[in-house]
């Protein structure tokens, strides 16, 4: 499980996701105060969220809407998904660029065999 803001939500979550068995990388913009947490495998900084997504089934953002997290996960980012990672956002919604959202989800719909 990959998650984006590693605040006390992402913490929480780190924590139950660590309970389940799974491994848990986390994007931070300030690595050193998670070094020595024991729910986390990996710590990315905030420049390395592309990493992040490729290697994660589920990702949870979790970051506060500010200036420069409005619109940080667009097509370029999402682009890196592993194919059926689930997103959840649990965020603001402009944290998630509305094209690139809408886009995949078409795409994800169309790529569907419906009866």
């Amino acid at each position: 499980m990959g998650i984006i803001g590693y605040d006390d939500i992402g913490q929480a979550v780190a924590k139950l996701a660590d309970a389940y068995g799974m491994n848990v990388v986390v994007l931070q913009c300030n690595p050193t105060q998670s070094m020595y947490d024991l729910y986390v495998k990996k710590i990315y900084d905030s420049d390395e969220i592309n990493a992040l997504m490729s290697q994660s089934d589920y990702i949870v953002i979790t970051i506060p809407l500010m200036e420069d997290t409005c619109d940080l996960i667009g097509d370029n980012v999402l682009s890196h998904a592993k194919e059926g990672a689930a997103l959840i956002n649990v965020g603001r919604g402009t944290i998630i660029e509305e094209y690139a959202m809408m886009k995949g989800a078409t795409e994800m719909f169309m790529d569907k065999n419906l009866p």
